[in-house]
């Protein structure tokens, strides 16, 4: 999907200052540090039962049959009318929060690396065979990033603000989601589900998705002056995204 003409300014009437972190993730598309959670729209039940029945027709049509290049056709047609309807609910949110905040914190998510298929690993042992390489779980991950339209959302919402003349900031992602918000320790038993977080140091408790994106928004504001006690770790470089139309987004 193209835009060609430049994008208009969204209306600020709820701005008024506000900053907000995002964590974009598999199970939440998107979840923000004032606790809105969103996700991105699913292929239902009829349409995966319609998927279904259209893939056994094909799998018994001959190779290169009309008949085949029918079905192909009517699966590529519903995977099209899923895709337009997460277009549009990508168009509505990153709208929504280009209207309502003056700094917006993202991070930092090379999506291309990340939605690389894994090498070969030959055995060693046993030559011409392979071992093991987690090719299915990354296929998994893979589908959910590009169902949860990652790469789409962070380039809307910055050419939505960059529009409009305010900041998207990208912040380092590393240990954004074993970090606690409240003493910044670090550990990866702090994640104990996909939703559950509590620190292992401070007893600190939250939706794990919820933390990420506090983490987040923190790494993108000024640090605070140093005082006693443990500093945030992991905060890295924060760095506004307009500097760079090339910032990897895109997927």
């Amino acid at each position: 999907m193209s835009f060609p003409a430049p994008q208009p300014a969204v209306s600020d009437a709820g701005r008024t200052g506000r900053a907000i972190g995002i964590d974009r993730g598999v199970a939440t598309t998107i979840a923000t540090s004032d606790g809105q959670m969103f996700r991105a729209p699913r292929m239902g039940k009829r349409e995966q039962a319609k998927l279904a029945r259209l893939e056994r027709e094909k799998a018994r049509r001959g190779k290169g049959s009309a008949r085949r290049k029918v079905v192909v056709a009517r699966i590529a047609a519903l995977h099209q009318t899923v895709a337009d309807r997460r277009r549009d609910w990508v168009e509505k949110i990153t709208t929504r929060v280009a209207a309502n905040y003056d700094v917006v914190a993202v991070e930092q998510l090379p999506i291309r690396n990340m939605v690389r298929r894994p090498k070969p690993k030959p055995d060693p042992d046993n030559p011409g065979q392979y071992l093991p390489n987690g090719a299915a779980a990354k296929a998994g991950l893979n589908k959910g990033i590009y169902a949860n339209c990652w790469g789409l959302f962070a380039k809307r919402l910055g050419q939505k603000m960059k529009a409009c003349g305010t900041t998207l900031v990208e912040v380092p992602a590393r240990y954004s989601s074993q970090q606690c918000r409240k003493c910044g320790h670090t550990a990866k038993e702090n994640r104990q589900s996909q939703t559950v977080f509590l620190c292992v140091a401070c007893g600190h408790g939250d939706h794990a998705d919820h933390n990420a994106a506090q983490i987040v928004l923190a790494r993108a504001l000024p640090a605070p002056t140093p005082g006693p006690g443990a500093a945030p770790q992991g905060a890295g470089t924060a760095r506004c995204a307009h500097e760079s139309e090339n910032s990897g987004w895109a997927a």
